[in-house]
């Protein structure tokens, strides 16, 4: 009979990319553990902006919307997205909250193909509020936001920087752990092993990975400025500085291939903590082999997953707005049925009630806040209440939008990953947490072999002097060194094996004895 063996289908070229698993990361992102993270992370940013801005607006430091398109221009980078000095006096925070929003969104709406074009053609005003220049345009403003804070904030810049790295960490550390269990073994953790995890490795892991490169390319400029500083000195600096001036070229290459390296795999950092397991230094080597090993590679990567977020984030915010735009149709007509019961608003003009305390907000804006100083108590109140409710969805929205950003990098760790290496897409360090949040580790592979064997059945006993040395060689000790734990577990195993052939062996020649003296007479 004739066996036909089945083939399995070549895969496309896509396929073997692995492009195809960057679509996966919509699913991945709409869980409890992602959103709830990034729903407090986002949270507490807001309350330490606040905060900051509270205390720092005390003396004389003051911030106007439109500050950092003014840096910008000074750095010459045309067309600001905020008119410079339009508003009164706000906080740092305020005005970097302003200007990064509108970047991040530029760059999303932007990233989509042919979405301005479709937008006009259905008549959806609303899908393209903040496109209008290109995503590298985009990409510079995000960067121009952090560089005016550092520059004309720097005190400001060093406190609010410690407190997002502490406060991301936590949360950026649960999603990429949860992300990263659920993309390998399609598992779900519960919340308190995310949790404990994340707690684990924040300052060894997350927050170390991260400070790694700035403190490498501080110390590297240091040491330049001393070179500089020996190079100062008449003649004799000359002649030193002269001489060893190749190691400052080397000290730029290397603070340059860092910086890189920071920006290209910088998301990739957290992504290999919560993945391998490891400190912040294996974590920041394995990122930075990643990006710099396959560079085109996390370029491609990076584009469909900037353009699969912009759209998934559109179809989101379409929706919201379109809910919101039913809600405000449907409660408005009933405070203000064909303009009964209308209110008069700041301006002069009659409203109805749900505008009065719930103002419509502008393109791409789920909320604006009502003149509460003009509201009566009741209405003070209805209008606290719908603030809040209406945050609370907005909160969520910009959660999914953070859970799809560390999802992405995560995915694409997995990705790069077994590109360079070779390895599988279905490893990754797992552990498990009891009820106190301590880790308990499975047992090793070495430790589950023996295990196994131990409980295989022993083979009958034979006075054979080969028999006495395969049973010798069952008794060995447990290596302490994980290197050869697989060989050593092996290595029992063929010990069993050959013990087992040597009694068969031994059983066999004793039955042909016993036929050979039955035989003589």
């Amino acid at each position: 009979m004739n066996h036909r063996t089945i083939q399995p289908a070549p895969r496309s070229w896509i396929e073997k990319s692995g492009c195809l698993h960057i679509f996966r990361t919509l699913r991945l992102a709409l869980n409890f553990n992602n959103l709830t993270a990034a729903f407090i992370s986002i949270a507490l940013t807001f309350a330490t902006g606040l905060v900051l801005d509270s205390l720092y607006r005390a003396g004389e430091n003051k911030a106007r919307l439109g500050d950092v398109d003014l840096f910008m221009l000074g750095q010459e980078s045309p067309e600001p997205l905020t008119q410079p000095n339009a508003d009164e006096d706000h906080g740092v925070f305020t005005v970097f909250l302003d200007h990064e929003t509108k970047a991040i969104l530029g760059l999303l709406e932007s990233a989509v193909p042919f979405a301005d074009d479709v937008g006009e053609a259905f008549g959806v005003e609303r899908m393209m509020p903040h496109a209008g220049l290109s995503p590298w345009m985009y990409l510079q403003r995000i960067w121009y936001g952090p560089c005016w804070m550092l520059m004309e904030h720097t005190w400001y810049c060093l406190f609010f920087s410690f407190a997002m790295l502490v406060i991301w960490s936590w949360g950026g550390g649960i999603i990429t752990r949860t992300v990263a269990v659920r993309f390998a073994r399609d598992q779900l953790i519960p919340w308190k092993d995310a949790h404990s995890f994340a707690k684990d490795k924040m300052l060894g892991g997350f927050c170390f990975a991260t400070l790694l490169p700035p403190f490498m390319i501080a110390f590297t400029m240091a040491l330049m400025f001393f070179h500089g500083m020996v190079l100062g000195i008449p003649y004799v600096g000359d002649w030193l500085g002269g001489l060893a001036f190749v190691l400052a070229i080397i000290g730029g290459f290397f603070a340059a291939a860092v910086t890189v390296g920071f920006f290209a795999g910088g998301p990739l950092f957290w992504s290999a903590v919560a993945t391998e397991g490891q400190d912040g230094f294996d974590a920041f080597a394995r990122g930075l082999s990643c990006a710099l090993s396959k560079p085109w590679k996390t370029l491609i990567y990076a584009t469909i997953a900037t353009v699969f977020t912009g759209i998934c984030w559109m179809a989101i915010n379409l929706f919201v707005q379109l809910a919101f735009g039913l809600t405000r149709a449907g409660v408005g007509f009933g405070t203000s049925a064909w303009g009964a019961w209308s209110q008069t608003s700041a301006e002069g003009q009659a409203v109805s009630k749900l505008d009065l305390i719930w103002p419509a907000a502008s393109p791409g804006v789920f909320y604006n806040a009502p003149a509460f100083s003009q509201l009566g108590g009741g209405e003070w109140f209805s209008g606290f209440m719908i603030g809040l409710y209406v945050l609370i969805v907005a909160g969520l929205v910009w959660s999914f939008l953070v859970s799809m950003y560390f999802t992405n990098a995560t995915v694409i760790y997995f990705l790069l990953r077994r590109d360079v290496d070779g390895t599988d897409l279905e490893e990754v360090q797992f552990e498990n947490y009891d009820d106190a949040g301590q880790s308990q580790t499975p047992p090793s592979t070495f430790e589950q072999t023996a295990s196994a064997i131990a409980s295989k059945p022993t083979p009958a006993a034979h006075d054979s002097p080969s028999t006495q040395e395969s049973s010798e060689t069952e008794q060995t000790t447990q290596p302490t060194t994980s290197t050869k734990e697989k060989e050593q577990a092996e290595g029992m195993e063929s010990a069993i094996s050959d013990s087992e052939a040597a009694g068969e062996a031994d059983a066999e020649e004793s039955k042909n004895g016993n036929k050979e003296e039955e035989s003589q007479p």
